[in-house]
């Protein structure tokens, strides 16, 4: 089974190489990380030279996941370095065509929709949700997929999928990093911080 991760950082690298390394001696884990040589039994790929920045955004496990995706063009299972460990249940993984994930839960269960009544202060967020149709009202709300697991299969259309996260990645960055103090009462304050 082919795992992807992202480990980045003095303290998250130090606290979970160790298990990161005991899943690569049993599966193939490709590691997006700045610091390769704590990873000897994974594949690594140098976190800077991939992203172009040398400090850590969520968005990077996106485009490593769908990197990954175009090379390998296999099944890859991304999952968060502090929840990948060898007992990781592969029975989770039963056909190629269905995307997995730890959580998927409606928009309107999660606590992002307490930013409505704040939504004037949150426009640019809004303005990009409506933008590329995610309906935050009424029955047709989106599904919000948490980014710590998913195991996404290969598909003849992956190429444009991932393009087109490549194509949202600078808006979206741009909404979370032009003010980080202004989301520090959101639900979605840890994708300022970065």
């Amino acid at each position: 089974m082919l795992f992807a991760t992202v480990c980045y950082g003095p303290i998250f690298t130090k606290r979970y190489s160790n298990q990161v390394n005991k899943v690569g001696k049993e599966n193939t884990v490709y590691v997006l990380t700045d610091r390769p040589e704590l990873f000897p039994d994974c594949i690594t790929r140098d976190y800077s030279s991939f992203t172009g920045y040398s400090y850590f955004t969520y968005y990077s496990k996106i485009l490593f996941l769908f990197a990954l995706l175009e090379e390998t063009k296999q099944r890859v299972n991304y999952v968060d370095a502090d929840f990948l460990k060898i007992t990781f249940n592969k029975e989770l993984i039963v056909d190629d065509t269905t995307l997995f994930t730890s959580i998927a839960v409606p928009y309107n269960k999660t606590l992002l929709h307490r930013l409505d009544y704040k939504k004037e202060q949150y426009k640019h967020w809004y303005n990009f949700l409506d933008e590329v149709g995610l309906e935050t009202k009424g029955d047709k709300v989106f599904t919000y997929v948490t980014e710590a697991f998913w195991s996404f299969p290969y598909l003849d259309n992956i190429s444009i999928i991932a393009d087109r996260a490549r194509e949202l990645q600078t808006r979206i960055e741009s909404i979370f990093t032009k003010d980080p103090i202004h989301w520090s009462g959101s639900p979605l304050k840890r994708y300022a911080s970065t």
